[in-house]
């Protein structure tokens, strides 16, 4: 993967009927620019950004946002940095100085970064209480363990310790390089005016003398079979994912996998719904999913049985699985599906701000000028050949990882049971998962 660009992009999508403008600054990097010492440096740089900029404070910067009618949010990703932001038309202006002064002179100041420190540490308590989070974690760090994108975006309680005002300031100049941002404007905004404050805040931003590479190397390979119990004591529920490698946007067969994926578990009425919600009652959500990353992400399984369930509900999501790749899709679900991805992209496309932040997007994550349209127009026109094709080229189902949040005691058999007898077992407090504790590839 390439380096960030070193020139500013200029996106900009006008509609004049409503008197809001809608602006995203977008960059590489995300936790990608985090020295290895300093996990969840990217996201703690993040929060820390509306705690003060310039001659305004934490409690000041919240209320000059308040008294200019603007929404302003900050997210930092595994390799993407963005801020969003809405406001008034008739601020605008106004509201481009707070900015200003957000990316030129943010405080970083002692005890706002000791206040944040406690709300983080606060959070890892209370993520506890969230199975689904846990489970997410888990599935990420052991699905890339050993890669840049493996690593917690929350850090560890001693990586997020470590950080104060020099380390913050140092990661600030990598976040914002000069001439190396995307610019997203959709609203009440003209090309020209979207330009100039382009150019304006552009110019407020800092020269990085600390530029980390941005390279990626590839997802390593995955091969057999493992089980990673999360274990929560009293639990009964069990919550299930399972995943095994799928693909990347750039690979030609990606939207043929696409549309074969949500056959088997991307409606209302796929397959695994079908089985696991609809016929059997074992879980009210389920799915398979993939997702659009700079790297070759996962196909992910997901359901959330209660505890007695939770065998029998892995056993039948591991043969529908298995015989997705073996004998493919029909043509009726083809055909079916195909009609369901364009019609519903619609509601992707019907504003000018998820117009402009799909664009944004497609130059974040390297997918290429137009990559959605090609994606829908490739999805359209898809055979069947092509689609039973990607899925036995792509998805190995002797490459798999269970993660399942659950009491180990109780469900460690069960689930065992539905795997082969080759596969792995590791157990895995789930106090390690919340405080960000690394998992080797079980």
């Amino acid at each position: 993967m390439s380096a960030a660009p070193s020139a500013r992009v200029v996106i900009v999508e006008t509609v004049l009927s409503l008197p809001l403008v809608h602006i995203v600054v977008a960059g590489h990097g995300g936790a990608l620019l985090e020295p290895s010492a300093h996990a969840g440096l990217a996201v703690f740089h993040a929060r820390m950004l509306r705690r003060g900029s310039g001659t305004f404070d934490a409690a000041s910067f919240e209320a000059e946002l308040d008294r200019l009618g603007a929404e302003l949010w900050v997210d930092a990703q595994a390799s993407t940095f963005a801020l969003h932001a809405t406001v008034l038309r008739r601020n605008l202006a106004p509201f481009i100085t707070l900015l200003k002064t957000l990316v030129a002179s943010p405080r970083f100041d002692e005890a706002e970064i000791a206040r944040l420190k406690r709300e983080v540490d606060a959070a890892r308590v209370e993520v506890l209480d969230s199975d689904d989070t846990l489970a997410r974690l888990a599935f990420r760090r052991t699905m890339l363990a050993g890669h840049p994108y493996g690593r917690p975006l929350g850090g560890t309680q001693a990586s997020i310790a470590g950080i104060d005002t020099g380390i913050l300031h140092a990661h600030h100049e990598r976040a914002f390089p000069r001439e190396g941002m995307t610019f997203g404007f959709a609203g009440a905004v003209t090309r020209e005016e979207a330009e100039a404050v382009a150019a304006d805040l552009d110019s407020a931003m800092p020269t990085s003398k600390n530029v980390l590479s941005l390279a990626l190397t590839p997802v390593p390979s995955l091969s057999g079979r493992g089980l990673v119990l999360v274990d929560k004591p009293e639990r009964t529920q069990a919550h299930l994912l399972i995943g095994t490698r799928g693909t990347h946007p750039h690979d030609t067969d990606h939207a043929a996998l696409s549309v074969g994926v949500a056959v088997l578990g991307g409606t209302f009425t796929s397959r695994i719904v079908r089985e696991v919600r609809s016929k059997r009652g074992w879980s009210y959500s389920t799915s398979a999913r993939i997702s659009v990353e700079r790297i070759r992400t996962s196909l992910v399984l997901s359901a959330q049985p209660g505890s007695a369930d939770a065998g029998p509900c892995l056993a039948l999501m591991m043969r529908l699985l298995n015989e997705w790749v073996s004998k493919g899709i029909t043509a009726r679900e083809l055909s079916s599906m195909r009609k369901y991805l364009v019609r519903s992209s619609v509601f992707d496309r019907d504003t000018a701000q998820k117009r402009m932040q799909r664009t944004v997007e497609e130059r974040v994550l390297e997918l290429g000028v137009g990559y959605y349209d090609r994606w829908l127009e490739s999805v359209g026109s898809v055979t069947l050949d092509e689609v039973n094709g990607a899925i036995a080229h792509r998805i190995d189902p002797s490459a798999i990882r269970v993660i399942s949040v659950c009491t180990a005691s109780e469900l460690r058999e069960p689930l065992e049971k539905a795997l082969p007898p080759e596969s792995t077992t590791r157990v895995v407090p789930a106090e390690a998962i919340a405080h960000g504790v690394l998992l080797d590839d079980a």
